[in-house]
């Protein structure tokens, strides 16, 4: 069994570092930026390739000096706290004011389309009203747990964006100053610890994240609290304080589910983790992420429910549409395309999301019956891709193509 064990951990690690090694060279070498806005971007020349070669170049620059530098005076770990909880200040003071100087005063995307409604509250009847607004708001309950957050930010502070901001900018504060945490009870020393978040510090792209107050945020704080308190439980000396620490934990990643539906691989992967690593005594504990999991999920949906969001039970976009917006391109400028980003890298499309809500508000089809005729017609619609791929490359188009193409005849 222990030799089985040793063989999955093996297996994920390698299946880890192989895609890391291709996020990275995809960030580095392949950027697929033409449909993406940042809070900057429609303003400001920066390009965001350019910030992957910067973090690279910080990363390595932090690399080299941890292996040539040695430091004559050993720091107890009180002081390296101390100068990480400075550093950490510093970093929201520098991060909060560039966003001033930006002068950032309204949220984007999606992110703005769920502000505006929570200002503008109403039930999301869309055979009632077929506005854009409300169609989103029924067809993506997932926000749901973003919008609660954003109004308990302005019960404290009143209708402040800049708050909202600020308390975002917090969440990303608290999952750095957590990560750090977890390293030091993973056993790392409290200097390497402190060497490795200069590399958390370096992403800048996770950095300007954070004031978009998006769900990435929020789901990524929420998984960090999971992870410190895995750690904590694993630490654990008695079966009151692990109990005690696996509830925290489930509950924490259950919330990160609310938060971000795909957040779900975390708590499988706890369950995964835990069935392979507990005594056959405490195998049930195992099970205890799930448990939380599904009784949180009907309760929020209960609450959902009472407080009377949504007209009737079938709201939610069909399953089958992610799977479309995975095989969709991303419109690539003129000044970026080349044969390296010729693969599907899935991203938001419109003609997807037209197909979907064509079936789902005009043709008053149900879920399952649009999940049926999408399965059914998705061996077509790979083939036409493929056909439609090598038309792009002879014309020398850009790849979007085939996101606005895609079901024009289906609708």
């Amino acid at each position: 069994m222990q030799r089985f064990s040793l063989g999955i951990q093996r297996f994920f690690g390698i299946l880890a570092i192989i895609c890391v090694g291709w996020m990275l060279y995809a960030f580095m070498f392949t950027p697929r930026l033409g449909a993406l806005s940042s809070l900057y971007r429609p303003r400001y020349p920066l390009e965001i390739p350019g910030l992957d070669w910067v973090a690279m170049g910080v990363a390595i620059a932090i690399i080299v000096l941890v292996k040539c530098w040695h430091v004559p005076v050993k720091l107890s770990d009180n002081w390296i706290n101390c100068l990480f909880a400075i550093e950490l200040v510093l970093y929201f003071i520098a991060l909060v004011s560039f966003v001033r100087w930006l002068d950032y005063t309204h949220a984007v995307d999606d992110a703005q389309v769920v502000l505006n409604w929570l200002h503008h509250f109403k039930q999301a009847d869309p055979w009632r009203d077929n506005s854009w607004a409300t169609q989103y708001m029924y067809s993506n309950p997932q926000n749901l747990f973003l919008m609660l957050s954003y109004k308990l930010v302005e019960i404290v502070f009143g209708h402040n964006f800049f708050a909202l901001v600020v308390v975002y900018c917090l969440m990303h504060i608290g999952t750095l100053a957590l990560t750090m945490g977890i390293l030091r009870g993973l056993g790392m020393s409290s200097g390497y610890a402190f060497i490795t978040m200069q590399l958390y510090l370096a992403m800048i792209q996770i950095t300007l994240q954070a004031p978009l107050i998006y769900t990435d945020t929020l789901a990524l704080l929420f998984i960090t609290i999971t992870c410190y308190a895995l750690m904590r439980y694993l630490n654990a000396q008695g079966l009151r304080s692990q109990i005690i620490w696996l509830i925290l934990m489930s509950m924490a990643a259950m919330i990160a589910y609310l938060s971000k539906g795909t957040s779900l691989i975390v708590i499988i992967a706890l369950m995964v983790f835990l069935l392979m690593t507990q005594s056959r005594k405490r195998i049930l504990f195992a099970f205890i992420p799930i448990i939380v999991l599904l009784v949180g999920n009907l309760a929020w949906r209960a609450g959902v429910d009472q407080v009377g969001i949504y007209p009737d039970q079938g709201y939610g976009q069909p399953n089958t549409h992610y799977i479309m917006m995975g095989m969709s391109n991303t419109p690539i400028p003129d000044d970026r395309r080349n044969a390296k980003g010729d693969w599907q890298v899935g991203i938001f499309s419109a003609a997807d999301q037209s197909y979907s809500w064509k079936l789902f508000y005009q043709a008053r089809l149900s879920k399952k019956a649009i999940e049926k005729k999408a399965v059914t017609s998705l061996p077509q619609t790979c083939h036409s891709d493929v056909a439609e791929s090598i038309h792009c490359r002879t014309q020398q188009q850009s790849l979007g193509c085939l996101g606005v193409r895609r079901f024009k005849n289906k609708l």
